[in-house]
């Protein structure tokens, strides 16, 4: 079996496509929204499977663990033998206890637990290219928008690292075994990292590196929308701030705004240019502006 290839180490800066409407005010307010997966465009975010046979000695093991079996018989559906006959039965034949319904049942609770705890998460989504056409085109308001460039340092609160997204034709699967097992944490670990980080080839044009989080203390901030809806909000410190690109079509008013938020906000020390057309390829050039 071929080794796995490397994670790629971080840039130092990574990039957030805005409209200039919302880069001016993630400069002003020194922060930045963090959205949950759910609500990402791609339906298939972070929607891994659990594949594979379950091992019974394993499944034994965990129902047999102090606490689980007392949850089981106060449960609405107990088993139906008697306590002492049902760990007897669970030791010697536990195939007749755990049937295939029974383990398409473990595999479908393991899917609702995976979806319960995507839902808890908040993830900022960032990319390492700055002069994408495409890029431009989707999220920065049809190059009418601005380009903020963040070091990737001193992202205090993080639960993780920046993580590359990986894109691939297939999508993440984890092993059942895999994740009911604490026998080999660095590995199922691993499993999850690639299961938050695995989208299809059609979105590799993005160059993604995402961070998680989960937001909480005083580096976030929730706001209510009129709707009643909460968002949340990264407080990063300006210094963070490292570039403030324009896109071709942003107008003149705009650049003046930014720049003066900039100022106000601190940040004299990031770098401002502007994006202009290649005079004969398809292709970006960003240059310094004034």
């Amino acid at each position: 079996m071929a080794a796995a290839s490397p994670q790629p180490s971080c840039p130092p800066i990574l990039y957030k496509y805005l409209s200039a409407h919302n880069a001016i005010r993630t400069i002003s307010e020194h922060r930045i929204k963090v959205s949950q997966p759910d609500t990402f465009n791609d339906p298939f975010e972070i929607g891994a499977l659990y594949t594979g046979d379950i091992d019974l000695a394993l499944i034994v093991d965990l129902i047999l663990r102090p606490g689980n079996l007392d949850e089981m018989y106060a449960s609405p559906n107990p088993p139906t033998q008697p306590r002492a006959a049902f760990i007897h039965l669970l030791k010697t034949n536990p195939g007749q206890i755990i049937d295939a319904a029974s383990q398409q049942r473990m595999r479908a609770n393991a899917q609702e637990d995976f979806a319960k705890a995507k839902a808890r998460m908040f993830a900022l989504c960032l990319s390492k290219v700055s002069d994408d056409l495409l890029m431009w085109a989707h999220y920065a308001d049809e190059h009418q928008g601005i380009v903020i460039g963040f070091t990737t340092e001193g992202w205090g609160t993080k639960e993780a690292g920046f993580m590359p997204v990986r894109y691939q034709k297939d999508r993440a699967t984890i092993p059942m075994n895999l994740g009911l097992s604490n026998s080999d944490p660095d590995k199922r670990e691993a499993a999850y990292r690639t299961a938050y980080t695995t989208k299809s080839p059609h979105w590799c044009y993005e160059q993604e590196w995402r961070i998680f989080f989960k937001p909480r203390g005083t580096a976030f901030q929730g706001i209510r929308t009129a709707n009643g809806d909460i968002l949340f909000f990264y407080i990063f410190p300006i210094g963070q701030v490292r570039e403030i690109i324009f896109g071709q079509r942003c107008p003149a008013k705009e650049i003046l705004r930014m720049k003066q938020a900039a100022i106000a906000a601190g940040a004299t020390h990031c770098r401002f240019s502007q994006v202009s057309l290649h005079a004969t390829r398809f292709e970006l050039e960003i240059k310094d502006s004034i």
